[in-house]
């Protein structure tokens, strides 16, 4: 998990190809932000590419408190 810095690794190591300067959506507290595949990686609640949502919480096994 340490080698995971950006967006665009996070994609990488779940088996989606992207270039790194394509646009993706990510939800926080509901809210949705788009950011950058090269961006860094922050623990979100999901991030929407190409359509698939992917919920971050559970790709880690934890919850985040807010």
């Amino acid at each position: 998990m340490n080698k995971l810095k950006t967006y665009h690794d996070v994609l990488r190591e779940l088996g989606h190809e992207c270039p790194s300067n394509t646009s993706i959506t990510i939800v926080i507290n509901k809210q949705i932000s788009f950011v950058y595949a090269y961006s860094q990686f922050q623990f979100v609640d999901e991030i929407i590419f190409k359509g698939i949502h992917i919920p971050v919480q559970k790709l880690y096994g934890r919850t985040r408190k807010v």
